[in-house]
């Protein structure tokens, strides 16, 4: 193969318009696409693969991007367990069950749906609606769900803690005043 750069995790030829070739994986990551996306991985996963993980060897490795989400999982816990108005549904910080995932229930007597609306309109957050009983469980109800995925910053989870204590301050009223 002439003209072709050798990347870690496959190799690029310029010849044949920049053709990937997942043959020519590395051993080191060809078991791990392998594990993920069985045998049969389109090239264009592979490719999206081998960036994903030459991104994580430029943060530090995966124990720096590990330490980093279990650090921002304590925080936006602790942030949202001061928070009277919802009862958190996710495992608590230094369980073992963390993750990038965090869900919680209004209790106050606003919509879910509505914080959702409110959160997104007046403060361009996304959190995701879950529906009632998900995943099997009666705990689910006028749940939502914030990503680390979508908050993988201190700041944009101080952001969103902030975001989610003014909606609520906003619509717990409308809640409670409508009950009477």
């Amino acid at each position: 193969m002439a003209a072709c750069a050798d990347r870690e995790w496959f190799v690029v030829c310029a010849a044949e318009r920049a053709t990937l070739h997942p043959a020519h994986l590395s051993r080191q990551w060809l078991p791990l696409v392998h594990a993920v996306h069985g045998h049969n991985a389109a090239t264009q996963t592979i490719a999206g693969f081998g960036y994903a993980l030459e991104y994580i060897q430029a943060l530090g490795g995966y124990a720096a991007l590990a330490a980093h989400n279990r650090n921002l999982y304590a925080l936006s816990y602790g942030l949202l367990a001061q928070e009277a108005r919802i009862r958190l549904l996710s495992a608590a910080p230094g369980s073992g069950m963390e993750s990038a995932l965090l869900s919680f229930t209004i209790v106050c007597g606003a919509s879910n749906a509505a914080a959702a609306q409110v959160l997104g309109s007046d403060f361009g957050v996304v959190v995701k609606v879950l529906p009632d009983g998900e995943g099997g469980t009666p705990l689910v109800k006028n749940a939502l769900r914030v990503s680390h995925h979508a908050f993988n910053s201190e700041a944009q989870m101080r952001y969103f803690a902030t975001s989610l204590t003014d909606v609520l301050d906003r619509l717990c009223v409308r809640a409670v005043v409508g009950t009477r």
